[in-house]
């Protein structure tokens, strides 16, 4: 693997280069860190909705020009917003970098915004949040964060409020735009078959043209733990619930041995969660963990579905689960497999350039640095026992959030706990 540089550019902005001379091509991901944790109640969905209008036009390109440009090379471009941070990317052959680079930060840093295109695009970023009404999986989550995080903008939803969109003015999302969108505050990602002198020379051009007299954010600060509950109603089949537990930022020391914990409690067909509520029992059809993790923060999240007469007793067992992994303990060869499920499932996620340079740009983002492969391995071979199970008895029902959708109410679901 092709060793990975890291540097500052004069503008301030951090460039991660890794070179890869096995395929003609290159990946270009610019990390911005605008996402709904740095937003307020009157700015919930700024950032979500500023990733739509940038690609609206610039001084030098209509929105015709930006796709027309990028397919002309036979590029991709595309964006995404999450909670910490607004990622773009752009991938294309590896001789028309200078041209797809011209593009992506013409657009980052020069975006017009025109007041038809605003009005537009509302309309669009509108129904986007509508959308989101019919995954109830989704909103089971949303309400997960606002019972275990209230109060904090880390209970926000990325894709914002229909009010605030509504009444967004061009003012406004400028001068949210001019506080986030800064050249010392990015970080640029490339890898490729491209050369690291030509590509910093290059990129320290573009930005230098463009980006000046902005205005540096700050970070938020991390939300502390709540044991609550929030139901969402909804005339669904089937009750979707996410249990949420404190969990450690990606930056600390026990973050691996909590991974691991979560990974031997509900991740993939072997773990304690499925093969005793889905397979022995029946009562569901999707049950796992995951994690919401953060540069600051964590949640462990168990999220499980079914049928309204089976969620007590769905309950009943994750709580005997979590009892029997603390009295019990784990065995030698679940540990085995969680290792080994985790690091399949990271290798697998790096077989594409665009997972490379984002996964390089989120990593120094989060560290400070970029946490290579070899160290993530080599982090999770040594996680022990007595590490798990350290873990493991700080996840109980005492210490839990639940967020719910479905044909339920907040009593009749508080009375299942």
């Amino acid at each position: 693997m092709e060793k990975i540089i890291e540097e500052t550019l004069i503008s301030g902005s951090k460039f991660i280069f890794q070179k890869n001379s096995n395929f003609p091509s290159f990946s270009l991901f610019v990390l911005v860190p605008s996402g709904s944790i740095f937003e307020t109640e009157d700015t919930n969905g700024y950032s979500h909705f500023i990733e739509h209008l940038v690609f609206k036009g610039t001084k030098r390109r209509s929105s015709l020009d930006i796709p027309r440009e990028i397919e002309g090379i036979g590029g991709d471009m595309n964006a995404f917003t999450g909670s910490e941070f607004t990622g773009f990317y752009i991938r294309a052959r590896d001789k028309h970098f200078d041209k797809a680079s011209d593009v992506l930060f013409d657009i980052l840093f020069n975006a017009s915004f025109p007041e038809v295109e605003i009005e537009r695009e509302k309309n669009v970023v509108i129904q986007e949040i509508l959308s989101l009404e019919d995954s109830p999986d989704e909103l089971s989550i949303i309400e997960l964060k606002k019972a275990m995080w209230s109060g904090s903008p880390f209970s926000f939803k990325v894709i914002g409020e229909d009010s605030v969109i509504k009444n967004a003015t061009r003012d406004k999302l400028i001068n949210f735009y001019r506080s986030f969108y800064n050249p010392e505050k990015i970080v640029i990602s490339v890898y490729g078959n491209l050369e690291f002198g030509r590509v910093k020379s290059i990129l320290e051009e573009k930005i230098n043209k463009r980006g000046k007299n902005f205005r540096l954010n700050s970070s938020p600060k991390p939300p502390e733990f709540k044991r609550g509950l929030s139901v969402k109603w909804k005339d669904t089949k089937q009750v979707h619930v996410s249990i949420g537990f404190p969990f450690p930022s990606v930056v600390s020391p026990n973050y691996y041995s909590s991974l691991l914990y979560t990974v031997i409690l509900g991740g993939g067909m072997s773990s304690r969660l499925y093969s005793r509520i889905r397979e022995e029992l029946g009562l569901v059809y999707s049950i796992y963990t995951f994690t919401l993790s953060y540069k600051d923060t964590g949640a462990g999240v168990i999220y499980f579905a079914t049928s309204k007469e089976n969620v007590g007793k769905v309950i009943h067992e994750i709580k005997a689960i979590l009892t029997r992994i603390v009295k019990e303990g784990v065995k030698e060869d679940e540990i085995e497999r969680g290792k080994e499920y985790l690091i399949g499932n990271s290798l697998l996620k790096l077989e594409s350039s665009l997972s490379r340079s984002e996964r390089n740009a989120v990593s120094y983002y989060r560290r400070g640095y970029v946490e290579i492969f070899d160290e993530v391995i080599k982090k999770l071979q040594s996680v022990t026992y007595d590490e798990i199970m350290m873990e493991a008895e700080k996840v109980n029902f005492d210490n839990v959030s639940f967020g719910v959708c479905g044909d339920i109410s907040y009593d009749e679901f508080k009375r299942l706990l």
